[in-house]
């Protein structure tokens, strides 16, 4: 039984014709196609995209581009945010105290030609802005980017306002800061003689911390302010205990405090004296012993 069954089988294939049969091997093809294309986002019909896999692609893809853009938007608000504060915490932590800013004097009230201004900038990572700019004759500063400047007519918070407005073209929102600069030269016996840097809004005390004080004992006593070869006082002592600036106590760019420093030469007379002493302390002692006996 189960070979007629088998025999008819093979007979009913036999029987299909040659057309039925290529009609059915094109069917698979196609469903074949159609699962493969599905699979790898072809279209079934040809060799072209799926137009239904495109459409979800390209959707998918804007989804990701509005949360990259969000998340760029995040970035730069935060990042305004930071820099905001960052630059109030510049300001609180800044390393000097400007009496100027709250008179609002001009700056020639304290420097003046061969003195300088220093700016300090922020954010300014290539320090481009930040540094020393001596004062020319006519009152000008040459600034990078910006040139010249009139500098000496203008009080501390209005300079700092006008530079600010212009370096907001390289910057972005740039903080200033402006300390006018004198010299003064320490001469002498200090721990770090030379031309130094001064705050002319400064006291004394605080200007001598540049120098690092003298080396004598008796330096305070010794110092002399000099300008133009003339000794303008002595004995600093009172200086050094006044409150008042160094502008208000008079001193101008380029005056010199001179304190004599105490040299080798210096000590050997009393390194002699005090030998000499003990010596002769020591025959007359010894003659002495020598007679009473």
């Amino acid at each position: 039984m189960f070979c007629i069954i088998l025999n008819s089988d093979r007979v009913h294939r036999a029987a299909i014709p040659e057309s039925e049969k290529a009609l059915l091997s094109n069917t698979n093809h196609s469903n074949q196609l159609t699962r493969n294309s599905q699979t790898n986002g072809l279209d079934p019909h040809g060799q072209g995209e799926n137009p239904v896999t495109t459409a979800g692609i390209s959707q998918v893809i804007l989804i990701w581009r509005d949360k990259i853009d969000w998340s760029i938007n995040c970035f730069t608000h935060i990042r305004m945010k930071l820099q905001h504060i960052l630059a109030y915490l510049f300001v609180l932590m800044s390393g000097f105290t400007l009496r100027a800013t709250a008179s609002g004097l001009p700056l020639s009230t304290w420097i003046g030609p061969g003195d300088m201004i220093h700016i300090k900038a922020y954010p300014d990572t290539t320090l481009f802005i930040t540094g020393n700019y001596p004062i020319l004759a006519d009152g000008y500063a040459i600034l990078p980017m910006v040139g010249l400047v009139k500098v000496t007519t203008e009080s501390v918070e209005a300079l700092a306002e006008s530079l600010t407005k212009q370096y907001s073209k390289f910057l972005p929102f740039p903080t200033l800061q402006i300390e006018p600069i004198t010299l003064v030269s320490f001469l002498g016996g200090f721990l770090n003689p030379g031309i130094q840097k001064v705050n002319p809004t400064l006291t004394f005390a605080e200007a001598l911390k540049s120098a690092q004080g003298p080396l004598r004992d008796d330096g305070l006593r010794k110092m002399r302010w000099e300008r133009g070869g003339k000794v303008l006082a002595s004995d600093l002592t009172d200086l050094l205990e006044s409150p008042r600036s160094l502008a208000e106590l008079g001193f101008r760019s380029r005056d010199q405090i001179c304190v004599t420093l105490l040299t080798q030469r210096d000590r050997l007379p009393m390194i002699s004296l005090i030998v000499s002493t003990i010596l002769a302390s020591a025959t007359l002692t010894l003659t002495v012993l020598a007679v009473t006996r």
